[in-house]
Parts: structure tokens; C-alpha cells; sequence
């Protein structure tokens, strides 16, 4: 069977068709297109205008998996939890494109991560993050299973518009946004892991960052190091462009990504993170189409 996953993000929607044979799953197709939601959104209602672009990129997406032959599965996460007028949207994209957009709370959002996290890795203890654009998922488990997951506001497009006033944060921006995820993430239990995992478009981005500024092939590894140069590399004449070019849509947000994940780093206390190819949409498929929950 093909299933084809709609992703409405704060950064990017996108569909990915899976075929699923018993638990297997294998990904056969993945395309994304930039987000409107945060940018169409004024006072807490996604516009008319925003809804039928909406619409109308589902619609596309859709039709460019038409030849898969899929059940069709949508979902929203952050992006949606934060609509007023959520409902009305989900109405009119349910009555124009014949799809009911499931939207995930934080919580579920957290589980989903968890699951795809540790069918890519096997890992079987450590903390993970999936950095979004309007939130970051945080979880923590063990030998036992999940033992913490919580979904935290602070995704890199949230941040920049809260606390960056030009297109890179400053180094007093630097300061007040590293602090702010300091003072959010408290309390949250690591179970002592010494293992940090991030996955996410975000996460990536700065990894094709350290690739290129670094001529580094390694491929899931950044210091926290290297997270210190790139925020530092922000403050330099030419990194607007320079970003432009290597992580194109999201060249304003890796810097605030780079503070954030440097943060946490620091909390859990490591001095490597670990970036992985895996998605919210995995665990989505696993928990809600194979319905194994591990």
C-alpha cells in the first residue's frame, strides 16, 4: 500500500509518499514547498487569501503523487495549534481538496518524533529535538520507552520574529534568545542521557552549513564548537548572501536555529549533536497508519 503524507508546517508543507508493506516502510517520494501560514496569519486568523493558497498547494502537491496511488493522510502541527480560526480552516480545506487535516498537539507531535527518531537510529537512550519553525519537540527515553516529551514554542521562525529585528540576530540577540530557550527548557528531565539527537529541516540546513563552510563530509555530526562559528560567521559582511545561496528558504532562520540547538546543548550537556534524517512524518506512519506504537 502507498500513503502519502501531508505535512502542513510553520516553514514548509510538504507531501511524502511511503509504501508499507506489514511494519516495513520504505519512502518513495518527497516534496516541499514554503509555508504561508505564519506570513498570511494576522491576529490569530489565517486569511481568506492565506486559505485558499492553501488550498490550492495542497492541491498541487496532491496532484504531483496522483501516479502513487495513495491514501492520504494530512496533518498540522505548530503552525495550526496557534489558529484561531483553526477549525474553519480545516472545513474549507476538507470541503476544496476532500482531506482532513489531523492536527497533532504538542504531545502527539512529541511521540511521532520519538518513534521516527528511534526506527532511523535504534537508539535505545538519549534526548532528541525536532526543530520546527513555530515550535521544538523535545524528548527524552530509555531502555524503558519515552519518558519525557513535551512540544516548547520556540521554533526558529517564532524566535526570529520575537527577538530579531534584522534579517541575522546581533550578538545581543544572540544573548537574549539563548537565555530564552535556557529559562523555557528548565525543568525538563534528560534521564541522564549523554546523547543528543537532532533531526528537522533546520538541523539539516546546518549541517550542509558545516559541509560547505568546513569542506566536512562527516555525515551526522556537528560540535558545539562549530555551532558557536556558524552564529559568529552571522556577524561577518557576506553572510546574508553566503546563507542565501547554501540554505536558500531558510538563510534567515539557521542562525537562530544554530543559538537554539547550541542552548540545549548545553543544557543536556553534551559537546556533540547528533543530526539524523528522520521526521515527525515517520512516527506519523508508524503510530497512526501501522498503528505500532513499538
Amino acid at each position: 500500500m502507498n500513503v502519502c503524507i501531508l505535512d502542513i508546517g510553520s516553514n514548509t508543507i510538504r507531501a511524502v509518499v511511503y509504501e508499507t508493506i506489514g511494519e516495513r516502510m520504505v519512502m518513495l517520494y518527497n516534496k516541499g514547498v514554503a509555508s504561508m501560514i505564519f506570513a498570511k496569519t494576522s491576529g490569530g486568523n489565517l486569511s481568506a487569501q492565506g486559505q485558499n493558497e492553501l488550498s490550492e498547494t495542497i492541491k498541487s502537491l496532491m496532484e504531483t503523487v496522483r501516479d502513487y496511488n495513495c491514501d492520504y493522510h494530512a496533518f498540522a502541527t505548530s503552525a495550526f495549534r496557534d489558529l484561531a480560526n483553526k477549525q474553519e480552516v480545516i472545513e474549507y480545506i476538507a470541503q476544496k481538496n476532500g482531506i482532513k487535516i489531523n492536527v497533532l498537539t504538542g504531545e502527539e507531535e512529541s511521540k511521532c518524533d520519538y518513534l521516527g527518531l528511534r526506527r532511523e537510529t535504534g537508539a535505545v537512550r538519549g534526548v532528541g529535538i525536532d526543530l520546527g519553525g513555530g515550535s521544538c519537540q523535545m524528548m527524552s527515553f530509555s531502555e524503558e520507552g519515552l519518558l519525557s516529551a513535551v512540544s516548547y514554542d520556540m521554533g526558529s521562525a517564532r524566535i526570529k520574529r520575537r527577538f530579531v529585528g534584522g534579517v541575522l540576530p546581533n550578538k545581543d540577540e544572540k544573548d537574549k534568545i539563548y537565555d530564552y530557550v535556557i529559562r523555557h527548557i528548565e525543568g525538563f528531565d534528560t534521564a541522564g542521557a549523554r546523547t543528543l539527537f537532532a533531526f528537522g529541516g533546520t538541523a539539516r540546513a546546518i549541517l550542509m552549513l558545516k559541509r560547505v563552510l568546513h569542506a566536512d563530509r562527516t555525515p551526522d555530526r556537528i560540535s558545539r564548537e562549530e555551532l558557536e562559528g556558524f552564529i559568529n560567521f552571522a556577524y561577518t559582511a557576506g553572510a546574508v548572501p553566503f546563507l542565501k545561496a547554501v540554505t536558500r528558504k531558510r538563510f534567515d532562520t539557521v542562525i537562530v536555529g544554530a543559538i537554539i540547538i547550541s542552548a540545549i546543548a548545553d543544557y543536556v550537556g553534551v559537546d556533540t549533536v547528533l543530526v539524523k534524517d528522520c521526521s515527525v512524518r515517520d512516527g506519523y506512519v508508524i503510530k497512526y497508519v501501522l498503528e505500532n506504537n513499538y
